[in-house]
């Protein structure tokens, strides 16, 4: 009898070891995650960062100190205990103060970011894309990417990975700033159609014309035809873009 008892208390006390052990490691799954995606979207919008090493701020701007930022973001002490224990959003680095050291700080440059909104809204063009299915209000700015991350966030995957209307905003965003995707959006409100946007830069790649190059000679003929036109007409009489950009608006 005392066996039996004896057994059926082990038995209960491991039962309940082995229940807390279960919801603690989903508590810190579910943290883990959360900050994974956090910093995931960071990184795609080309976030700038400041952590604390060693007691010194650290501000990273350029991808270079931005992996230092990453390579650390996980590190602990010898027992265990991560230095960084959270990541919060702010505007700008005049925000990033008055944070406890363990506090990842992380804002949108204004340049990039505005090209990354820019994306955005031709991703929406191109998808046909309600902004109030995802909790959003139109315009997007750039103070949306830090008020609303985990909105923007769920839109900017569904974009780029879930319907593949375009490719990372980055792309774009990195070499041309606020001026990203804007010829893009000018072009497609103009033709309303993805494939014909493709048919006009894939004409004018076989002449070696640049995208922005292609875009802007649609904007000045105003359809798809025209740009065909011009196209031939560049290559019949040997003319420059400038040259027939010149020719077409006399």
């Amino acid at each position: 009898m005392k066996l039996r008892t004896f057994t059926l208390v082990i038995m209960i006390f491991t039962i309940c070891f082995l229940f807390l052990s279960c919801n603690q490691e989903e508590e810190m799954v579910e943290i883990s995650y959360i900050q994974y995606e956090e910093i995931l979207y960071a990184r795609d919008l080309f976030f700038s960062w400041k952590i604390v090493i060693d007691g010194e701020p650290f501000i990273a701007t350029n991808w270079f100190d931005r992996n230092t930022v990453f390579n650390r973001l996980w590190m602990g002490d010898a027992s265990g205990q991560l230095y960084y224990t959270d990541l919060v959003f702010v505007r700008n680095e005049a925000e990033a103060v008055g944070f406890p050291d363990s506090t990842v700080l992380a804002w949108p440059e204004d340049d990039i970011a505005q090209g990354m909104v820019n994306g955005l809204h031709l991703g929406m063009l191109v998808g046909d894309i309600d902004l109030d299915d995802f909790g959003l209000a139109y315009p997007i700015t750039i103070q949306t990417l830090v008020d609303d991350w985990e909105k923007v966030n769920i839109l900017m995957r569904y974009i780029v990975n879930e319907r593949r209307l375009m490719n990372e905003l980055s792309w774009q965003a990195l070499p041309y700033g606020a001026e990203a995707y804007v010829l893009d959006t000018k072009a497609f409100l103009l033709l309303e159609d993805t494939d014909a946007v493709n048919r006009v830069l894939g004409r004018g790649r076989g002449l070696g014309l640049g995208r922005n190059d292609s875009l802007e000679l649609l904007l000045v003929v105003g359809s798809e035809e025209a740009f065909f036109h011009a196209v031939e007409r560049m290559e019949e009489e040997g003319l420059s873009l400038e040259e027939i950009t010149e020719a077409l608006q006399d």
